[in-house]
């Protein structure tokens, strides 16, 4: 049982050699190991493919969606961008997703006014806003990021 154990230690380690030695043997085929490109591929966030574009503002919500994906070992480290191509489906988008922030935002306001109106006192007032930032918040299912795009 021992032996069994310490095969099993083995063989990770023998993969892990195995595993190091592949990006010399790709790099060695004139393939790049992502690595010694920086591992920063321009990812267009409309059609998912490698190309150029305008750059994607890097805003509080990717910032908090790479820093989880960070965390949990998933990030692909990509620049995100809006190719030539894409760029008036990316207006829509982002069109319609400051519309309903819009909305949101005002349906929230007139709420949290109405809740304010009918309990004079801080806790009413506490509550506007928390309610205010709960319907607001509903805005982030339709979320787009902006561009550098013009």
């Amino acid at each position: 049982m021992a032996k069994s154990t310490s095969e099993k230690i083995q063989k990770p380690a023998k993969a892990g050699k195995a595993a190091a030695g592949a990006p010399a043997k790709s790099a060695a085929a004139g393939i790049a190991p992502p690595a010694a490109s920086g591992g920063r591929r321009r990812i267009c966030i409309i059609c998912q493919q490698e190309k150029a574009g305008a750059a994607v503002r890097d805003d509080f919500f990717i910032r908090t969606v790479r820093a989880v994906k960070k965390t949990l070992g998933i990030a692909t480290n990509n620049v995100l961008v809006v190719c030539k191509e894409c760029e008036p489906e990316h207006q829509k988008r982002r069109g319609a997703f400051e519309k309903t922030l819009l909305q949101y935002g005002a349906i929230g306001i007139v709420i949290g006014l109405v809740i304010l109106f009918l309990s004079f006192n801080l806790t009413g007032l506490v509550v506007a806003l928390l309610m205010a930032g709960f319907i607001l918040s509903f805005a982030i299912t339709r979320y787009h990021p902006a561009s550098e795009a013009k």
